[in-house]
């Protein structure tokens, strides 16, 4: 299978070197603090960071996914037909487009309320810091757009397939690791629904909990039960 983490990390190493240059731009261009150096400079250097983490987290997940497709214990490795693969796609689309538009939400809120204060505060130099955050949010919003959409397109690609083991699971094209620094799985359930059962993994990646959504496949059903008490097992009481 390709390896998107690896694509990803790559993509944000280049945008963290990017963003790194753009701290020292005020500088060669002789841009004066008081006249946008100073929010250019903090705005590209908090862009910075994040590409860095963003390049360092999808580095390890790609590593996962590569040692999760040599492994020789696999807990399971389903595969989906078409019929299948559409209407857990079409479900999770929904879902997925609905958290990022909360997050989004979230995240604008608090950067246009951090802008408003130091234009607030100091009208002449704040104006610039609140121009950063307006084009963070600008960014951020183009960022979650592009994601759901890409998301999208793969939750719907034909031939989906899922590979499950006690460290981790690759499915529908996205690998969840609870083996990474700071990492563990909290909770691992079998759950039925109107649509299909599946198996709901709840974990820790990096300190920051996520929900993975495994969708069984027709006739596999005990298979999957058995997957679920294996996992249980190492989740710590």
């Amino acid at each position: 299978m390709p390896n998107q983490n690896c694509r990803i990390s790559r993509y944000a190493a280049v945008a963290a070197l990017v963003f790194l240059l753009g701290i020292f731009v005020p500088g060669l261009m002789g841009l004066d603090g008081f006249d946008g150096g100073f929010a250019l400079a903090v705005g590209s250097g908090f862009l910075c960071m994040i590409a860095i983490v963003t390049a360092l987290v999808y580095a390890s997940l790609a590593r996962a996914q590569d040692k999760l497709m040599r492994s020789d214990q696999l807990l399971a490795h389903w595969t989906y037909s078409d019929a299948e693969q559409k209407i857990f796609a079409a479900e999770e689309t929904v879902r997925d487009t609905n958290d990022k538009k909360m997050i989004f939400g979230m995240v604008a809120f608090f950067a246009l309320l951090a802008g408003l204060g130091f234009w607030i505060l100091d009208p002449e130099n704040g104006i610039f810091v609140l121009y950063v955050m307006l084009g963070l949010i600008a960014l951020i919003g183009v960022v979650a757009f592009l994601t759901a959409t890409a998301n999208s397109r793969r939750l719907h690609k034909p031939a989906a397939a899922a590979w499950i083991s006690r460290s981790g699971a690759y499915a529908n094209g996205q690998m969840h690791s609870w083996t990474l620094v700071g990492g563990a799985l909290l909770q691992a359930n079998y759950v039925e629904t109107e649509q299909y059962p599946m198996l709901k993994l709840e974990y820790l990646g990096g300190n920051t909990e996520y929900t993975a959504r495994i969708p069984v496949p027709d006739g596999k059903a005990e298979e999957a039960k058995t997957v679920i008490n294996e996992l249980q097992k190492q989740i710590k009481k």
